[in-house]
């Protein structure tokens, strides 16, 4: 049974269906990856960083929803950090 499953996975990495899904693994694993060990912890620092603001500028923040552009520009730049160091890494 699992002779045959991965004879099937083999032949499926060499066609181009095959690559796609592989990129789309590779992503979602850079994506968890990104998630979990940078942008959430950046985020707790930003979170923990705004405790002592007034309310103010909280409602303020959140009314412009900073909050949402900084989680798209974290994840977006680890994203690309991660993403560059796999290319690194193939190359050599």
């Amino acid at each position: 049974m699992w002779g045959a499953l991965m004879g099937a996975l083999s032949r499926l990495v060499t066609t181009r269906i095959g690559q796609w899904v592989l990129a789309a693994l590779a992503f979602l694993g850079l994506n968890f990856v990104a998630q979990e060990f940078a942008v959430g912890p950046m985020l707790n620092y930003l979170q923990s960083s705004l405790q002592g603001a007034p309310a103010d500028i909280v409602n303020m923040i959140a009314y412009l929803r900073i909050d949402k552009y900084m989680t798209i520009v974290l994840s977006a730049y680890s994203l690309a950090a991660a993403g560059s160091a796999l290319k690194l890494r193939k190359a050599s």
